[in-house]
């Protein structure tokens, strides 16, 4: 209930050179947490919850659309939920690392990309 973001450190498998090419730093994620001016609850599947430093939903992927569906904004890496938040275009800035593009863009007309070099600013810009 009330407003709340969504942050998301996903990825689809967990082999060591995959998760390299998508996880956000936990640095950048306690920026996050701290610019943010409402609540920042995670989400992604049980593996992803290690790689999050926020509470929030982790498994039940019914669960977390729902509560996607309902949040203010989502920032995230690419990932699966990434794509979900497109489909229900949402506020959203994603985190680009080095993954393929544009293999992998989604067509969220509220998506802003941040490429790695640009994480910091973009989230301040976003938040």
């Amino acid at each position: 209930k009330g407003k709340y973001g969504i942050f998301i450190n996903g990825a689809g498998s967990e082999r060591q050179g995959y998760i390299d090419m998508k996880s956000v730093d936990n640095e950048t994620q306690e920026l996050i947490k701290e610019l943010s001016p409402i609540p920042v609850y995670g989400m992604g599947s049980p593996n992803d919850e290690k790689r999050n430093i926020f509470d929030g939903y982790y498994g039940d992927i019914r669960l977390c659309l729902r509560i996607l569906a309902d949040a203010e904004w989502v920032i995230t890496n690419a990932t699966g939920f990434y794509h979900a938040a497109g489909a229900l275009n949402k506020k959203q800035l994603v985190l680009w690392k080095d993954c393929l593009t544009p293999k992998n863009d989604n067509m969220n007309k509220n998506c802003i990309t941040a490429h790695k070099n640009e994480w910091k600013q973009k989230i301040k810009e976003f938040l």
